[in-house]
C-alpha cells in the first residue's frame, strides 16, 4: 500500500510539473508571464490530481491487446486536452483560437514527452526485471 501511495505521489509530481512547464511556456508566448496567479497553480494541481486517477481507471486491467492499450491511450489524451483547454477557459489563459491552437499544441507536445519519459522508465523496470529473473535462471542451473 506505502509503495502504490508513493507511486501516486511521484505521477501527481510529475505531470503537475510538465503542466507547470507547459503553463510557463504559454504564458511567454503569449507575454502573460506577470499574469501567473496562485489560482492556476491550485488548478493544476487539482489538474494533476485528477488525471492520475483517471489514469488509474483507464490502466487499472492488463491491456492484452495493443489495440486496446492504443483506445486507452487516445482517450486519456483526449481527457488530458479537453481538461487543460477547459481549465485556460476558465482561468483565461487564451483569447483567440490562434492562442487555443498553441495551448493545444503545448499539450500535446508535453504529453509525447511524458510518455516517452514513462515508455522509458517502463523499459528500464523490465529489463531490471528480466536480469533478475536470468540470474535467478543461472542459479537454478548451477
Amino acid at each position: 500500500m506505502r509503495e502504490k501511495i508513493i507511486r501516486f505521489i511521484q505521477s501527481v509530481s510529475i505531470i503537475f510539473t510538465g503542466s507547470i512547464i507547459t503553463m510557463s511556456f504559454s504564458y511567454i508566448a503569449f507575454g502573460r508571464a506577470d499574469k501567473v496567479s496562485t489560482r492556476d497553480i491550485f488548478a493544476l494541481l487539482i489538474f494533476s490530481i485528477s488525471v492520475i486517477i483517471v489514469q488509474q481507471l483507464l490502466f487499472k486491467e492488463s491491456a492484452e491487446k495493443k489495440l486496446t492499450f492504443d483506445v486507452r491511450l487516445i482517450i486519456h489524451f483526449l481527457f488530458i486536452e479537453g481538461a487543460i483547454l477547459g481549465i485556460g477557459w476558465i482561468l483565461d489563459w487564451y483569447d483567440s483560437f490562434i492562442n487555443f491552437i498553441i495551448i493545444f499544441g503545448f499539450v500535446a507536445l508535453t504529453f509525447l514527452l511524458m510518455h516517452l519519459f514513462f515508455h522509458l522508465q517502463d523499459m528500464k523496470v523490465s529489463n531490471e526485471i528480466n536480469q533478475k529473473l536470468a540470474e535467478m535462471r543461472e542459479k537454478e542451473k548451477k
